[in-house]
């Protein structure tokens, strides 16, 4: 029975994540993972061999969907498997406890053949009940958590690293049952293997060494507490015992070495993979020193903090009071007690769970990365067990056939978790970053250079080299043009690009990294830019002194000694609609407002307000209330008034200056112009009631206050010109307009100077 609940859990979590499944390519690593999954490329370090070659086997063998769906299916598949340890864990542990209090005893003589034959019953029915429900519930918590099942949807490392976490941990509990070395061999190749895939099952390597060391220890010393015999005698056994395992074990140690180190030579794929000039080839792996530097992740290094061990306790204090509870909500405390039960049933049990738990927090508040929660996952894990410790409590208590009363109760945890994160974690409907890199695409004219930097450009390798979207481009990731494997990229694969390839011998600071970075980038665009279409999507220092066109989502690097006309009907045609892909995306459809945007500031640079103005209104139609695209749509209605208002055209200024004040009804330049309109025609009632609104903006504005004095003084409304002076006087006690008007109302209405 407990494996057939084990085979369920199973196929109903992969058929759960199967449904919420991502349906194409993610953001962030994803899209780097599965192109070079299929490709047989070099992916970011460490390299990840043994994921390139599972996923492009599982891509190959499964034909649903697209590459990344495949992928992604095949993090579900890992997730899945990793829940179904945890139950097997967890009801080895369970079972395990109830026997070390008596309940469950296989073993115990029972003459009476009656009696052995209930006692079989009974201990069917405890298994049962004291150990499958518990271990259900609180392995689907794992699943429905957060981080877990956001990372069981898309194409990621983690639910891999899950696996392995969760088949090592089993082995070492089967291995503890038996102290059969065929166990300890098994480990030593999985712990191998795991390492040719991430090095976080390194969190394992000192937990599961105290682990084996503890439980030679203590079985051996039982073995000499059952010897009949004196004290002395069992105390020279056990020590002949011990004598016996540590030349049993140095025997064993290369066999051990070996296996560990035999799944290690997948690395080598790295290097033969590299020679062959794959599209996605990170790194200089086909170079010992880079090979070397790539393994060990040390482009990495600047993430891992440098600071005090105060300020990583801080931060791992951090972890422990919003990050890791997070993924049990008011179920993380008794979590955490369940763990520290086993302090008192499992102590090796509990040893291991700690010294992992620790290593993975140290881990943690050293590595400065955002999404540093995916890396406790092994934490989350052994939180999972002491959960189902702490639910098995209740069924060990009470021996009885009304304790399964409690099981519609116990069930209904999960599926509270899992309503509450289902929402979030429902991915079957997310194409917005494939739409997006479709539209990026979309828009490069034939045979460009396309410069980019960061995330972006792994959605843009996935659609380029896995699904052949626009072959003729040239994608070049700018954050990676200080290394010699992409110069080396570039020269092979565009020789004609002209630009600098040499890169500094010597290893040297970050900063002039930087540096080197933005020299390189710099230079395509000045020395290609009348060679081939070169498109980025930054405006930035990198990309001061061009012309930026926007098309589509990229900009076009323009010379900047382009015509302002020839440069116009450019920027006339240069945003578009993109189709299916803005329509089903929202995040697309702010991007294509933000190239209107764009385009209404340029047309708006070159005087052209007319054009501006119909460019901000596609913005605003795709988003009505932004307020940058207010505030220009404003700027453009204003500058067309002045035009107007310098003409002395009074209906065409006075209805721009309305429209920018409709825009942006704080906009004071336009309210005092439109103010000033209507005193030019000498409308002292429109006049006041224009220029008091600035006051209601801005009641610090005393040129405005002046202002307003002055046309109650032309219009011998000397009380309120009295009043305003005051109101000036009082917040600037020496301005010489308002004193003497003060002085000149004295002298023709005294009566109204109160």
């Amino acid at each position: 029975m407990k494996n057939f609940c084990g085979l369920f859990l199973l196929l109903f979590v992969f058929g759960l994540y199967l449904f919420t499944l991502n349906p194409t390519i993610p953001f962030h690593d994803s899209g780097d993972m599965v192109s070079a999954s299929w490709l047989l490329g070099i992916p970011h370090p460490t390299g990840y061999p043994l994921y390139s070659l599972f996923g492009r086997l599982f891509s190959t063998i499964i034909p649903i969907g697209n590459i990344a769906y495949r992928m992604n299916m095949e993090s579900a598949l890992f997730a899945s498997i990793a829940v179904m340890l945890v139950y097997f864990i967890i009801l080895r542990l369970t079972i395990e406890t109830q026997r070390h209090k008596g309940e469950i005893n296989p073993k115990s003589e029972i003459l009476n053949p009656k009696q052995i034959q209930n006692s079989k019953t009974i201990h069917s029915t405890l298994y049962t009940i004291h150990s499958i429900i518990p271990s259900i519930v609180a392995s689907l918590m794992l699943a429905f958590s957060a981080t877990f099942w956001e990372q069981a949807v898309i194409a990621e490392k983690y639910t891999l690293n899950a696996l392995f976490f969760s088949l090592l941990v089993f082995i070492l509990l089967k291995w503890q049952e038996t102290i059969n070395p065929k166990f300890l061999y098994l480990f030593a190749f999985i712990l191998g293997l795991s390492f040719c895939h991430h090095m976080q099952t390194s969190f394992i390597v000192p937990a599961s060494i105290f682990f084996i060391i503890a439980t030679l220890w203590n079985h051996r010393s039982t073995e000499a507490q059952r010897h009949i015999g004196t004290k002395a005698q069992r105390k020279n056994l056990w020590i002949s015992r011990i004598i016996l395992d540590l030349k049993t074990k140095i025997t064993h140690f290369p066999f051990y070495i070996l296996l560990f180190l035999f799944p290690l030579l997948l690395y080598a794929y790295l290097p033969i993979r590299s020679f062959a000039h794959p599209f996605v080839n990170w790194g200089d792996p086909d170079r010992i020193g880079g090979f070397l530097d790539y393994i060990t992740a040390k482009g990495y290094a600047h993430y891992f903090e440098q600071s005090s061990v105060l300020d990583h306790l801080k931060r791992a204090m951090g972890h422990w009071k919003t990050t890791i509870p997070n993924q049990f909500g008011i179920l993380f405390l008794p979590a955490l007690s369940g763990v520290f039960l086993l302090l008192i049933r499992k102590k090796r049990v509990f040893g291991l769970f700690l010294l992992v738990v620790l290593a993975n927090t140290a881990h943690c508040s050293h590595y400065n990365i955002p999404n540093v929660w995916d890396y406790y996952i092994p934490t989350y894990i052994i939180l999972t067990v002491g959960l189902s410790i702490l639910l098995s409590l209740p069924f060990s208590a009470i021996k009885h056939k009304a304790i399964l009363l409690l099981f519609p109760f116990l069930i209904l945890i999960p599926i509270l978790h899992l309503s509450k994160n289902i929402k979030g974690q429902n991915r079957s409907k997310e194409y917005d970053f494939y739409d997006e890199g479709m539209a990026w695409l979309s828009s490069p004219a034939q045979d460009a250079i396309v410069l980019t930097k960061g995330d972006i450009c792994f959605i843009l390798w996935y659609l380029h080299y896995v699904e052949n979207v626009r072959s003729d481009l040239f994608l070049i990731n700018g954050t990676f043009l200080h290394c010699h494997w992409l110069i080396d990229e570039i020269t092979r694969l565009r020789p004609g690009l002209i630009f600098d390839k040499q890169l500094p011998e010597k290893r040297v600071s970050s900063l002039e990294l930087a540096n080197v970075r933005f020299q390189k980038y710099r230079e395509i665009m000045e020395k290609n830019i009348n060679r081939y279409p070169i498109y980025t999507p930054f405006a930035d220092d990198i990309t001061t002194g061009f012309r930026l066109l926007p098309e589509g989502l990229f900009q076009r690097v323009l010379d900047n000694s382009l015509p302002d006309d020839e440069f116009a009907k450019l920027v006339s045609s240069s945003v578009y609609d993109l189709g299916v892909y803005q329509k089903r995306s929202k995040g697309l459809s702010m991007r294509v407002k933000d190239s209107y945007v764009k385009q209404g500031v340029l047309f708006s640079e070159m005087g052209r307000n007319n054009e501006a103005i119909e460019s901000f209104k596609k913005a605003k139609k795709i988003d009505p209330k932004d307020k940058e695209v207010l505030i220009n749509l404003s700027k453009c209605y204003y500058n067309l008034g002045l035009s107007f208002d310098g003409s002395g055209n009074f209906a065409l200024a006075k209805e721009c200056y309305e429209k920018a004040i409709g825009f942006d009804p704080k906009m004071i330049d336009a309210i005092y112009n439109l103010g000033l309109l209507y005193h030019k025609r000498g409308d002292s009632k429109n006049t006041l009631i224009y220029w008091k609104k600035i006051l209601e903006i801005d009641p610090t504005k005393i040129k405005t206050r002046e202002n307003i004095a002055t046309v109650y003084y032309n219009s011998k409304d000397f009380r309120n010109a009295a009043i305003e002076c005051k109101r000036i006087l009082k917040d600037e006690p020496q301005n010489q307009l308002a004193s003497n008007m003060i002085y000149a109302i004295k002298m023709i209405a005294p009566g109204a100077v109160d």
